[in-house]
């Protein structure tokens, strides 16, 4: 079951933009409910700003769930991001761990001997490379 964020910090440049929206369209739909309280009093111009307004609003509301959505979903994300950061960081704790396992020095025959990595893969694709001559000769 994935875990939900939804306190997550978005960065700042949103949070600016965000910010300095919001306050234009508050004096905006200030305005607007000045127009609606005078309603029977307003030219034609300013029916067609009424109207117009009315219309910001409701996009106004649709773009502030849209932006509760992908706040959302940066959360998710951000949450999905630590957590890959984590099994990136445990597997590499384990390859690690496997390495140092194949380099410590082993007893064979009373001498001591440090196996290399390389030197194994070299052996494994000679290997197979003569096999698959051989092959191709039958």
């Amino acid at each position: 079951m994935k875990k939900m964020i939804t306190n997550v910090k978005i960065p700042a440049i949103f949070e600016d933009i965000t910010e300095y929206n919001d306050e234009i369209i508050n004096k905006l739909l200030n305005y607007y409910d000045f127009l609606k309280f005078k309603q029977e009093d307003l030219s034609i111009d300013e029916v067609n700003l009424l109207k117009n307004l009315e219309k910001l609003r409701e996009r106004y509301n649709e773009i502030t769930i849209e932006y509760s959505k992908l706040r959302k979903a940066y959360g998710v994300l951000f949450f999905e991001n630590s957590e890959l950061f984590r099994r990136n960081s445990m597997l590499a704790l384990k390859l690690s761990k496997i390495q140092s396992n194949l380099n410590k020095t082993t007893m064979k025959k009373g001498k001591s001997e440090t196996i290399d990595i390389d030197s194994e893969k070299k052996k494994i694709k000679r290997f197979y490379n003569r096999y698959l001559a051989k092959k191709e000769n039958e």
